[in-house]
């Protein structure tokens, strides 16, 4: 009977020290892949290009520097992006080379483009009087995307480029305390990556 019970022991120790050395590969290797997907997105954000102005023949003097993050705006609460202002018809040109994801029009953006760059970054235009950049379309750097204009809600306002910048890979260093701060991990601001 006793060899029975330390046959039984002996076994669920086994188990439990087969479970445990279970659970340390499984802990190593998510932790690799974890680390490995970590890598590779901080080479994403290390390689990062910097980004030509979207507008033909803009400067740093087009746009005021302390409305990336603004408030209060609207319905948006934030500033997610800056305003480039240029004549109405001047061309918005790609940044950085990039696949157009979408284009369409809304009562909000108006006429707008999103395209992703190579370091997974979204680009967003908005208020376009027209758009030149078609749906899974590839806009080489400086390549058209559309003309400034002021549609949507800046029908009536000073003819201007929406310009938002996001990453796909969250940044948590950026969080702020400030309203919507958590966003700050997606949203970039434009002007330092010109």
């Amino acid at each position: 009977m006793t060899y029975l019970l330390d046959l039984a022991v002996s076994v669920s120790l086994l188990g439990l020290f087969s479970l445990a050395l279970l659970a340390v590969v499984r802990w190593k290797l998510a932790r690799g892949i974890v680390c490995a997907g970590l890598v590779a997105a901080g080479t994403l954000v290390a390689s990062e290009p910097d980004l030509a102005i979207p507008v033909s023949g803009a400067s740093a003097a087009d746009w005021h520097p302390e409305t990336f993050w603004y408030e209060p705006w609207g319905t948006s609460v934030v500033h997610r992006g800056i305003d480039i202002f240029a004549r109405n018809g001047a061309e918005v040109v790609a940044p950085a080379g990039m696949l157009i994801l979408m284009t369409g029009d809304n009562p909000k953006s108006g006429l707008y483009a999103v395209g992703i760059d190579r370091a997974l970054r979204l680009h967003f235009f908005a208020h376009m009087m027209k758009s030149d950049a078609q749906d899974f379309e590839w806009v080489p750097r400086g390549g058209p995307v559309g003309a400034v204009g002021d549609t949507g809600n800046a029908r009536g306002k000073p003819p201007h480029l929406h310009y938002g910048l996001a990453s796909v890979i969250p940044r948590p260093w950026n969080i702020t305390n400030e309203t919507l701060g958590h966003l700050r991990a997606f949203y970039l601001d434009p002007a330092k990556y010109f």
